[in-house]
């Protein structure tokens, strides 16, 4: 289909089936109209037939335009805090990329493997997903990709082709996997994390543990599928980018400030109460961190504007004002209800799973953030009498498997990054992340189940 028929042909659908959705709910007219915008929004986050972010922008106008939300209403979601947490996040990023620091930590794991190829591939492993903790995913693999070009530079491609798919692949995952770890490291993270009102310290607490269970097995998973085989000789590291750091004052402040800030969102509930923020304490550190940082000259408003994706915070907004409608129309418990009826005889590690494996496998072919917008506030509107599960762990199990999606190069840009290397072919990342799919909902469905 052409590119210019795909677009009003889609949003043509999604207006008719949005439409016969409102239509068919004859018991409730208000869950009608959120079931009804709830479709509408849903075919176009899933198809993108127009930018994820513009659709976040309809949801408000949509809630307006029904008349179940005032303007000031349907907007205020767009200042919601955990917005301001993740704009945070990006200006440390900024900063820490601007003064070069990332590539610094880069360089010094490379350092540390004291010229083993297999020594420093596990540590830029795990360098990888440390970094996609606190930057984006897609900066992280950026940044390491050259990084690990260079230490396969001289690998013969026919005798360890293998070795440099597990070297790639294992890079991709490793940003993946690392941005589960904090609330700035996936957007996914923070649209839970402001519906279930937890803080940094709290995610922290359920997302590092899954971090270090799921890195260790997910790197020896693919290594018993590829069964790379690592060159007599050793690599000095050599190949990749020269880079010499040179430590100025400014690079050294603004590594101060990203540790005090740091350590401010871990103890943040000892600290805010000091202070006498009850809430929201994270995002005003961050706000802090953006003020400073900017204020002192370490960090442009150019450098901040061009890493920031305002989209993401766009979306954001249009995610959490979706939530709201589908509460304020009583629409999440229509849904709720008929999801119940469904499995009702499934037993509760069973329901756990088969909703961690729904966002995994959904998320393959659409954004993760758009997708955790979407089901993360139905799942967690789902009540523990008919589930057997927690709504809170729901939620936060559908929040971490959005990042969980290892199997097609269009499924998250770290994997779309290595696949353009031209070193890996489809199958072959779709043979790979087929089972570090099932291995995750294995994972996170039995460690859910066990807190």
């Amino acid at each position: 289909m052409p590119p210019r028929l795909r677009r009003p042909l889609i949003i043509f659908l999604a207006s008719c089936l949005g439409i016969l959705v409102y239509s068919m709910v004859e018991t409730d007219q208000e869950a009608a109209k959120g079931l009804g915008i709830l479709t509408f929004v849903a075919i176009l986050w899933l198809t993108e037939a127009i930018h994820i972010s513009a659709t976040a922008l309809l949801v408000p106008l949509l809630a307006v335009a029904t008349g179940i939300l005032t303007v000031k209403e349907a907007l205020s979601n767009f200042a919601n805090p955990i917005i301001y947490l993740f704009m945070g996040g990006f200006a440390l990023a900024a900063a820490l990329k601007t003064h070069y620091i990332d590539q610094w930590l880069a360089r010094r794991v490379v350092t540390m493997a004291a010229g083993h190829l297999k020594l420093a591939s596990l540590y830029l492993f795990g360098a990888t997903a440390f970094i996609s903790m606190w930057i984006s995913n897609t900066a992280t693999t950026a940044m390491m990709l050259p990084v690990m070009m260079g230490l396969t530079g001289k690998l013969d491609r026919e005798k360890h082709g293998k070795t440099l798919v597990f070297m790639l692949l294992g890079v991709a995952y490793s940003a993946n996997i690392g941005g589960i770890g904090t609330l700035v490291g996936s957007p996914p993270n923070a649209i839970a994390a402001s519906i279930l009102n937890m803080d940094f310290a709290s995610w922290m607490k359920v997302g590092i543990p899954v971090v270090v269970i799921l890195l260790p097995l997910t790197i020896g998973l693919l290594w018993l599928m590829l069964q790379p085989t690592f060159p007599d000789q050793d690599t000095e590291g050599k190949d990749f980018p020269a880079f010499k750091m040179s430590w100025t004052p400014q690079s050294i402040w603004v590594l101060v400030i990203f540790s005090i800030v740091v350590s401010l969102w871990l103890f943040s509930s000892q600290i805010s109460g000091l202070l006498g923020i009850t809430k929201d304490f994270d995002s005003f550190v961050a706000i802090g961190a953006v003020v400073l940082l900017l204020g002192s000259g370490l960090l442009s408003w150019n450098d901040f504007n061009h890493t920031t994706d305002w989209g993401v915070l766009l979306l954001f907004g249009g995610g959490i004002t979706l939530s709201l409608v589908l509460s304020e129309t009583h629409a999440s418990l229509f849904l709720a209800d008929s999801l119940v009826s469904w499995f009702k005889s499934v037993p509760p590690w069973v329901f756990l799973t088969l909703a961690i494996a729904l966002m995994v496998f959904l998320t393959e072919l659409a954004s993760n953030t758009a997708s955790a917008a979407l089901l993360v506030p139905i799942f967690f509107s789902l009540p523990y009498e008919d589930t057997g599960v927690a709504p809170e762990l729901l939620a936060i199990g559908v929040a971490i498997a959005a990042s969980c999606a290892f199997m097609l190069p269009v499924a998250t840009p770290p994997n779309a990054l290595v696949f353009g290397t031209g070193l890996i072919q489809q199958k072959q990342m779709v043979k790979c992340g087929v089972l570090v799919n099932l291995l995750c909902i294995c994972v996170l469905s039995l460690y859910l189940s066990l807190r």
